[in-house]
């Protein structure tokens, strides 16, 4: 068979923005090297403009909040970038939070990389192929690959940064890719000096794009080496500490598009207000992401700066528990969505979006959504549940996101009696929600995944009881058919979001998106596919100095 070679850099052909992942669990055994042929794919399609527009786009057009980043830079010049939560070296290069997602991501690559548009383009990998079935993946690493200390980067190097990223507390939770894709399997296999591939139990047509996800990313642990040695565009020293508080990148010259700045400095200012960032005489940051209205009002008013609107990519959830539920006592029913469309929070920028996902599931087949679900590996004592007022009027959110405080006393205003609000720290939330622990969980979601089908699976990967309550004991599951090498999708027998909806399990209340304040004499910089800022190309648009 001809090969034919992929160009995912060509914008003017798009891969199609919905197609399923078919497995269930990776979990398959590769049987050896010299099985299926291969055939390489070409993009094509535009997925801004089928029918799965996300949130701010309409037909034909593109997604909102997009930095094209075609702007003439100059090159040189140090810039600070300041992030309000913690980084840390030991969770690297799996992100816990908005400010390890922006740090890490120019520090450590993934296999693939999917833009703000939803467009698949090389990352770590050059190309990619797969056999006429979608069974078989192979995956070819970029011609003089390297890490920063200049060790070669090799299939092997990929798989066990893998293997240790699934072994991370982050890495095993039921929105990360492992829930999926078992990287321990020997499903996964070197075939030479360059090639990696994964044997599907399952006909995989969208397999790549599941690989930009930054559980994936690769990295190696070097004696002496306080992070993760990376590939990324930026890079560290090996004697270069945790942010105390900032961290100093330079540019990765074994990158194949290294940036042209001198240094990159993210300035770490956990729990900082955003405006306490301008200090008299000190000025402020070269470049902040803003979270809530108030910052983006200072900043907007602020001399010297522009703010620009990222896209839309928080959803907020609201889950109501069978358990604490029943048919004949449920007590969150109400239709809540309806008032904040009418009147919405303050504190963040809102819209209306009924879809449970961003980016839309469009009812296209996706039998992995009955696949595994996250462990309850915790008990309540652990996590210093058993003080807390659960049960039945207690309305659980995670405390310190920005809006969410107001959105939980909105919600609880909708109600027909006097819920207990409880804020609730961190992991312990994802157990109260699990163990069904109160009568509502309002929950933020951030977009993980460039697709709706994986974006709908890890909501339904959550808990148990949600995909019980989707597809209830004797339903049918998901079926898809094949022809040939042809992939076709049926029509579900079974919508879980309509049983999940209708019966008020789960309720879409809103959608939000964050902004970018940047110095008005900086450019260059472009979004990746879940809002993140990619800096690669920041520089001046013109000699003037920076404050």
């Amino acid at each position: 068979m001809r090969l034919r070679r992929i160009h995912p850099r060509d914008r003017a052909r798009r891969l199609p923005a919905a197609l399923a992942l078919t497995g269930v669990a990776l979990c398959a055994v590769l049987t050896g090297c010299g099985g299926p042929r291969i055939q390489d794919h070409e993009t094509g399609g535009d997925a801004a403009g089928t029918g799965t527009s996300w949130p701010g786009a309409t037909a034909g057009q593109a997604r909102t909040g997009c930095l094209d980043g075609d702007e003439t830079v100059l090159g040189g010049g140090v810039y600070r970038i300041a992030v309000t939560d913690s980084v840390l070296p030991d969770r690297a290069p799996i992100p816990h939070n908005p400010a390890e997602r922006l740090v890490f991501a120019h520090l450590y690559e993934t296999l693939v990389r999917v833009d703000c548009d939803g467009t698949l383009q090389p990352g770590l990998a050059a190309h990619w192929s797969s056999n006429e079935d979608h069974t078989v993946w192979v995956f070819t690493i970029r011609e003089g690959a390297r890490f920063w200390d200049g060790a070669r980067i090799t299939p092997e190097e990929v798989r066990q940064a893998w293997r240790g990223n699934q072994d991370c507390p982050a890495g095993g939770r039921g929105s990360s890719p492992w829930t999926w894709f078992n990287a321990h399997a020997r499903s996964v296999a070197v075939l030479d000096g360059r090639r990696l591939s994964v044997q599907l139990p399952e006909p995989q047509a969208d397999f790549p794009r599941l690989l930009a996800h930054p559980a994936t990313a690769v990295c190696a642990r070097r004696p002496g080496w306080t992070w993760p040695v990376g590939s990324g565009c930026a890079r560290l020293q090996a004697t270069t500490p945790p942010p105390l508080p900032e961290l100093v990148c330079q540019p990765n010259l074994h990158h194949p598009e290294a940036p042209s700045w001198k240094q990159l400095v993210f300035v770490c200012r956990p729990g900082t207000d955003p405006r306490d960032l301008v200090t008299a005489g000190a000025g402020g940051p070269d470049l902040v992401v803003l979270d809530d209205l108030r910052s983006r009002e200072f900043y907007d008013a602020l001399p010297g700066y522009r703010v620009s609107a990222l896209p839309w990519t928080r959803l907020f959830l609201l889950f109501c528990p069978p358990r604490q539920n029943a048919p004949d006592g449920r007590r969150w029913g109400s239709d809540l969505a309806a008032g904040l469309k009418a009147s919405p929070p303050g504190l963040i920028a809102w819209r209306h979006w009924p879809q449970p996902v961003v980016p839309p599931w469009t009812g296209e087949s996706c039998p992995q959504l009955h696949g595994p679900v996250a462990d309850r590996s915790a008990a309540p004592v652990a996590w210093n549940l058993a003080g807390l007022p659960l049960g039945p009027d207690a309305l659980a959110y995670r405390a310190g996101v920005p809006g969410l405080e107001e959105l939980a006393e909105r919600v609880a205003g909708e109600a027909t009696f006097a819920p207990t609000l409880v804020p609730v720290a961190g992991p312990p939330l994802d157990f109260v929600l699990q163990w069904q622990m109160t009568g509502a969980v309002l929950l933020a979601v951030d977009q993980e995944f460039p697709d709706g089908c994986l974006q709908l699976a890890a909501l339904l990967g959550r808990a148990g009881w949600i995909q019980q309550a989707a597809w209830p004991e004797g339903s049918p599951l998901p079926d898809d058919s094949y022809a040939g090498a042809a992939l076709r999708l049926e029509p579900r027998p079974v919508d879980p979001l309509a049983r999940l909806m209708e019966n008020g399990w789960i309720q879409p209340l809103g959608v939000s998106h964050r902004w970018l304040a940047v110095r008005e004499t900086l450019g260059g910089m472009t979004v990746e596919f879940d809002g993140t800022p990619w800096l690669g190309g920041l520089g001046r648009l013109d000699d003037r100095e920076l404050p």
